[in-house]
């Protein structure tokens, strides 16, 4: 029998996969282009700073404004998609958002080897008693897929580029 833990991270990671194919095949012109009113490399850095933030085992609160990011610019950017803020005077290349995707798959992994059937489903918010690690990894897939499939409607559009379907047997 397959637990439920193995089932939420095949398709996890799956998901991770179409992120990852999308980073890389992404031509350099649409890097910095603004579609769905935000540069693609900014959509690209908000959905691994929510997993960077939300894929952690510690938990107290559901929001805690004091969890360390596992990585860091000094460039003047943000991952918060915000309409105000459509131009940046510097940009996250290529190698620096694979960079923070490789540090954020390395803990999604961890995170997963050390989690267990018997505790997916047990609070783990004081301030919510039916927050559950079931539910991060939930509300994860769903950001996740969601800027997957933005990113790809918009490499087809401008793009010869496009990413298959990815499930948890194809890759």
């Amino acid at each position: 029998m397959v637990s439920i833990v193995e089932i939420m991270r095949r398709n996890y990671d799956s998901s991770l996969t179409m992120l990852e194919e999308i980073i890389e095949k992404c031509p350099n012109d649409l890097w910095i282009e603004i579609h769905g009113k935000f540069p693609f490399w900014q959509q690209l850095f908000h959905v691994i700073e929510s997993i960077d933030y939300w894929i952690r085992e510690d938990y107290q609160l559901i929001y805690d404004d004091t969890i360390k990011k596992s990585w860091s610019s000094s460039k003047n950017v943000t991952p918060y998609l915000d309409s105000k803020q459509l131009k940046f005077e510097e940009y996250l290349t290529k190698n620096e958002i694979f960079e923070y995707y490789y540090i954020v798959k390395n803990k999604s992994k961890e995170f997963f080897d050390s989690l267990e059937d018997s505790k997916i489903n047990l609070a783990i918010a004081e301030n919510n008693e039916n927050f559950t690690y079931l539910d991060i990894i939930s509300m994860q897939l769903r950001h996740i897929m969601y800027h997957v499939g933005h990113c790809i409607c918009i490499l087809r559009d401008n793009s010869d580029v496009d990413v298959e379907w990815k499930s948890h047997n194809e890759y």
